[in-house]
């Protein structure tokens, strides 16, 4: 009876060192060529009086994918799709692609610090009431320093600080005040 026991608890013992050692050696998250894909789905609005009483509602679409061609090292490209509608004038549209470098630091099994470091590219169409639509093109950078938890082997969500600084601000008549943004994002990643 005894050894039975034993001899089920060596199976068991040997079956969980065999699934350990078969997880071990796959591929982790941040390993060279494994591609990482994520963003957001925004659906917003504000009510209030800036100039008359006024209802704006925003949809805004920000997917991302990275690849790691080197262990942590990760290249990827991030982009925004926004629009706005106004009900009393006729809103805006904006679109980015940001080219970004990366570093996916493991801090356990399943915690990662993974910043990230853009260039933005930017261009927004804003429409003003009566008049003509404003053509803004904009330059800047952002530092995003998200920490990950994978909830699932796969699939993680970060929070972390972004820090946006506007490097040039360009619009039909001429430049604009260059802007700092400072906010806290959460996302949603997945990899394979």
């Amino acid at each position: 009876m005894a050894a039975a026991r034993s001899l089920a608890a060596a199976v068991a013992l040997a079956v969980v060192l065999v699934a350990a050692g078969a997880r071990a050696d796959g591929p982790r998250f941040g390993d060279r060529g494994t591609f990482a894909f994520g963003g957001d789905v925004g659906i917003g609005g504000q009510q209030g009086i800036a100039g008359g009483y006024d209802t704006i509602a925003s949809l805004e679409l920000d997917p991302a994918f990275d690849l790691f061609p080197a262990r942590r090292v990760s290249l990827g490209v991030g982009s925004v799709l926004s629009t706005t509608i106004d009900r009393t004038s006729p809103g805006s549209s904006y679109v980015s692609v940001s080219p970004r470098l990366g570093y996916a630091a493991p801090l356990g099994e399943r915690l990662f610090l993974w910043p990230r470091l853009s260039a933005d590219f930017a261009s927004l169409w804003q429409a003003e009431s009566d008049g003509p639509t404003f053509h803004h093109r904009i330059l800047s950078s952002t530092l995003y320093v998200p920490l990950d938890a994978f909830l699932l082997p796969h699939l993680a969500v970060g929070i972390g600080p972004a820090l946006t600084q506007q490097i040039l601000h360009r619009t039909d008549s001429g430049t604009e005040p260059l802007v700092t943004t400072v906010q806290l994002l959460v996302e949603i990643a997945g990899w394979l």
